[in-house]
């Protein structure tokens, strides 16, 4: 997070999920597999940089490794991979909570 917040030019970060245990997971409809259970997750805001959709194109063009990107309904996702796999690189929009993943960053 801290490579993101010097991309976004040391502007403060909201983080609004990070680190959550398997049964907060489970509460907040969270999947399975979610990285936030392992710490390798977080969801967040920069609103003095500009919108989540400005957040998310930002991170998407700069050189940082993720897992995934997921543009979310209010918030910018980003997922590291388990140590010892290669990340993903995969770029997605969620626009509600019913909403299917759209490929790529789409504001």
């Amino acid at each position: 997070m801290e490579r993101i917040r010097r991309l976004l030019g040391d502007r403060p970060i909201i983080v609004h999920s990070g680190y959550r245990s398997a049964a907060v997971n489970q509460a907040v409809g969270g999947a399975v597999a979610s990285a936030h259970c392992h710490g390798l997750a977080c969801d967040f805001v920069c609103p003095e940089f500009g919108t989540p959709a400005e957040v998310a194109l930002a991170t998407l063009k700069s050189d940082i490794e993720y897992d995934q990107l997921i543009l979310e309904y209010g918030w910018v996702h980003i997922g590291l991979a388990q140590e010892g796999l290669l990340p993903r690189r995969d770029a997605l929009t969620k626009r509600s909570p019913w909403a299917a993943y759209e490929p790529g960053i789409r504001a």
